[in-house]
Parts: C-alpha cells; sequence; structure tokens
C-alpha cells in the first residue's frame, strides 16, 4: 500500500512498513523519498 500511495521503492517501503509495524519514528536524510509530512517520518538533519 506505501508503494502504490507513495510511490516508493520497495526496499524504502520495507524500511518504512517496519518503521511504522512496530511504531518508532523512521529518522532519514532521504527527504526526496519519503514524506515528511507524515508524522512518523523526521529528517533530523535538515538545516
Amino acid at each position: 500500500m506505501l508503494r502504490r500511495l507513495h510511490g516508493l521503492k520497495l526496499p524504502d517501503a520495507i524500511i518504512w512498513a517496519s518503521a511504522k509495524v512496530t511504531g518508532r519514528t523512521l529518522a532519514t536524510r532521504d527527504a526526496k523519498d519519503f514524506p515528511l509530512d507524515d508524522l512518523s517520518v523526521c529528517c533530523p538533519y535538515r538545516l
């Protein structure tokens, strides 16, 4: 479902789904592939 909704590649969808299922926040530097407006995704390295 994440792949269809956000146009993710399979490895990115697996990483994000794993974070969502375990109730964790995904910290990533890959801001172009993950929607930063979702509360389960954050980019702690943004300047």
